[in-house]
């Protein structure tokens, strides 16, 4: 749990600090290169990382662009955290 934990908090702090590119590969070698580097950490691959221990909506709020415009929205850090917390619960931003 605690892998799964740091692995995903991980990306979403990579993800949500990098503004989306225009295009989708582009966008992918930004994930790829996000998941790299969280995979270092844990000493694992990065396609498992993906896949067992990144939170899959972390990336599909990347690919869509919540996380951007969470970037571009003045809040406190606890406000992001909650609105973090719902887009990973899938509600929205």
């Amino acid at each position: 749990d605690f892998r799964m934990l740091i692995a995903s908090a991980g990306a979403l702090e990579a993800l949500a600090a990098a503004p989306p590119a225009s295009g989708q590969h582009a966008r992918r070698s930004q994930i790829k290169t996000a998941l790299t580097a969280v995979a270092e950490e844990l000493t694992n691959t990065p396609t498992i990382c993906r896949t067992s221990y990144v939170h899959g909506t972390i990336v599909e709020a990347f690919e869509s662009g919540k996380l951007a415009r969470l970037r571009k929205q003045p809040r406190s850090s606890a406000q992001r955290a909650e609105v973090l917390a719902r887009i990973v619960a899938g509600n929205g931003s």
